[in-house]
């Protein structure tokens, strides 16, 4: 058996499997767990160069079972983090999903990737939860894992275990197309690079025609908005990890909501590095940057095709009294419609600063099935 000092003086290339030897015999040795664990807290004392080769060991699949799950034991109680989804989560309003995004900022662990856990208090959960979840975790986390910590959230359970989110996730090798029947549910990976999305997008929109049986102008409706919101995903956010676009039905009012979310560099960086230079300086000014960029015309890269998907998305949601929501950065551009005492309709626009950083960009609507007015399929970029 190995001592603690034969253990320091290994060489580098055999620092690892020595460790595996030093554990195993702790655990054949221990009648208590605790003793084995003692044993890895004597091994990170050997000094901080030994922290990196135990979280190596704790996800290498070759590492002996026993030996693995100590391990992750240990990572696990140093890089725990946990987030609280509250009682009647809401898609579109920035009061509700910022302090989310302020939580998962706080889950970060530089340089190592953290074990999140998701506190559902109640049975509802938003498109807009799930994809910035998604897109955070896909990045930070090397597992996510949901617990319901009260009775009545139980009632999510099935449904998220039906649909397995967490497993879609953290595995790079899963399918990036998932659509729940039952939930009228479904979401996608949008990877760097991808070339596959029009494919996805159209089994998305036909999965929801199936359920729904919806009208060709709405399901032409649909397909446009997915793909301005994803193609402002691919050509501008720059991203290096997943993005994800979550879909979700509701009947009452009939409606379809989705959400998209990205960690690339954000909105604020993509007018700091605009050729023209007023939106250069706009990138100064606390909130003015996120209400230009969804203004038709508006170009950062100086070919006047940035923007159009937003303004266009934008004007969608005026025109049908369509709540939106945007955020990125440390600021909120919010569109919400109401109807005033008369029955007349009223369409509030709103652009706050936030207290939360979020790297990337969140945008959130929903798409009413009312036979909407589209301006998205003849939007035109503006002449050169």
């Amino acid at each position: 058996m190995l001592t603690l000092d034969e253990l320091h003086d290994c060489p580098r290339k055999q620092r690892r499997p020595a460790i595996v030897e030093f554990l195993s015999h702790a655990l054949a040795d221990a009648s208590d767990v605790t003793v084995a664990r003692r044993a890895v807290y004597d091994i990170l004392d050997l000094g901080s160069r030994w922290r990196h080769d135990i979280f190596a060991l704790a996800k290498a699949p070759d590492t002996p079972d026993d030996v693995r799950q100590l391990l992750i034991g240990y990572v696990r109680s140093v890089t725990g983090r946990s987030v609280t989804i509250p009682d009647r989560p809401d898609i579109l309003h920035r009061q509700e999903v910022c302090p989310l995004l302020h939580a998962l900022q706080h889950c970060r662990i530089p340089r190592e990737h953290c074990y999140l856990t998701v506190n559902f208090a109640s049975a509802h959960a938003s498109v807009t939860t799930f994809a910035a979840i998604a897109a955070w975790a896909s990045r930070n986390a090397h597992t996510v894992e949901f617990a319901y910590t009260k009775r009545r959230a139980e009632r999510l359970k099935s449904f998220l275990d039906r649909i397995d989110i967490a497993q879609a996730v953290c595995t790079r090798s899963a399918e990036p197309f998932r659509f729940d029947d039952k939930g009228t549910f479904g979401f996608l990976r949008i990877d760097p690079g991808a070339e596959n999305m029009p494919q996805l997008i159209d089994q998305l929109v036909e999965s929801f025609h199936s359920r729904l049986s919806l009208q060709p102008r709405i399901a032409a409706v649909l397909t446009e908005t997915l793909n301005s919101l994803i193609d402002n995903v691919l050509q501008h956010a720059r991203i290096d990890s997943p993005a994800w676009l979550f879909a979700s039905h509701h009947p009452k009012p009939a409606g379809i909501r989705l959400a998209v979310c990205d960690l690339g560099v954000g909105i604020k960086k993509t007018f700091r590095d605009a050729q023209d230079d007023k939106l250069r300086e706009l990138a100064d000014h606390p909130t003015a940057w996120l209400k230009q960029s969804a203004e038709p015309g508006v170009s950062t890269t100086g070919n006047n095709q940035p923007g159009i998907g937003l303004s266009a998305i934008k004007k969608f949601c005026r025109e049908n009294t369509a709540p939106l929501l945007i955020i990125s950065g440390d600021a909120s551009h919010q569109l919400a419609g109401r109807t005033t005492a008369r029955g007349e309709a009223r369409f509030d626009q709103s652009t706050n600063r936030e207290k939360t950083t979020w790297q990337g960009t969140l945008v959130a609507l929903e798409l009413p099935l009312q036979r909407p007015h589209n301006p998205l399929a003849n939007t035109q970029p503006p002449p050169t």
